[in-house]
């Protein structure tokens, strides 16, 4: 799942952004490099969110950049967790008693 409104991805020698998936982004937490906390620009993203943190690191020698606004990715998280509890049959657990 991409996730939009809140992860984008990059190739330093391309720089074209792109959504990242969930699953790119606990990978290149896993394999950074380096880790900084970013104060984005307001006319980038809606200024009410502040936290953001920015991952960099190598894969098959190319070098990339990972931003992460991180308000914005729980909510993404969030609804994602919820998207898969409605698609999951409702099921009753039987407790001893």
């Amino acid at each position: 799942m991409e996730l939009p409104n809140s992860s984008w991805l990059y190739f330093d020698d391309k720089l074209i952004e792109k959504p990242a998936t969930l699953k790119q982004v606990c990978d290149k937490i896993i394999h950074a490099d380096s880790f900084s906390k970013t104060v984005p620009l307001s006319e980038l993203i809606d200024p009410k969110y502040k936290i953001a943190v920015q991952f960099k690191g190598v894969e098959y020698k190319k070098s990339w950049t990972l931003n992460v606004v991180l308000e914005c990715f729980v909510e993404d998280v969030l609804s994602l967790l919820d998207s898969i509890e409605k698609s999951m049959p409702n099921k009753s657990i039987n407790k001893g008693t």
